[in-house]
């Protein structure tokens, strides 16, 4: 008879019949499209080995020049250019209005940069109006009204006082009585920012409601 495995009967002599195990077969020859003939087999010489330690171990480094960290930006220079308001100047339509019958001065100003262009910026503005100056000489003008520290410090100080239409900030000035509107007067203005210089400027308003 013929078989894979061999064994013996416990009673049986040893010189009776007995199966003899036969070598097992190749595991390519029993699944052929699972373990190919052409397939070879790749080894690691010890450099490799200690290539591939090497690289494990210390990881790949970049080279060349780093990018700039997107946490903070990238790094101003001495001569970096950044706008900020070096010019401050009255608009022609800052008039005396009437608002719920009340006379107010509505103050319209704008900040320009080194540019000339219109520019947004932290800091607090003063009003005072004055006399208007006479054609022939005087001394100085009487005070009529002051607005000190009106504040543009904050996001929401921002939001109310900055006219996206006309690209500058509107200021409703009250006033106490009409009589103001009915002549020629001067009205000053200072915006101190929250770094640089004072900007100042003036203008003429001439009588009306």
């Amino acid at each position: 008879m013929n078989g894979s495995l061999a064994f013996t009967y416990p009673n049986e002599p040893a010189s009776g019949p007995q199966w003899t195990a036969k070598p097992p077969r190749r595991l390519d020859a029993l699944c052929p499209a699972t373990y190919p003939r052409n397939v070879k087999r790749s080894r690691l010489t010890p450099l490799g080995f200690l290539l591939l330690g090497l690289l494990t171990v210390g990881g790949c480094e970049f080279k060349g020049d780093a990018p700039d960290d997107p946490m903070h930006g990238t790094v101003a220079s001495s001569d970096t250019w950044q706008p900020r308001p070096t010019q401050l100047r009255f608009y022609p339509t800052t008039r005396f209005v009437r608002r719920a019958n009340t006379p107010v001065l509505e103050a319209r100003i704008e900040l320009l940069d080194q540019m000339g262009d219109p520019v947004k910026a932290a800091g607090t503005v003063s009003f005072e109006l004055v006399e208007a100056p006479n054609p022939l000489g005087g001394g100085m003008k009487r005070r009529l009204y002051s607005w000190e520290g009106i504040e543009l410090l904050t996001l929401d100080h921002q939001r109310t006082y900055y006219d996206a239409i006309s690209r500058g900030y509107r200021f409703h000035l009250r006033l106490d009585n009409y009589e103001l509107s009915e002549y020629s007067t001067l009205i000053k203005v200072t915006f101190t920012p929250v770094a640089g210089e004072r900007l100042t400027d003036q203008m003429v308003i001439e009588p009306g409601l």
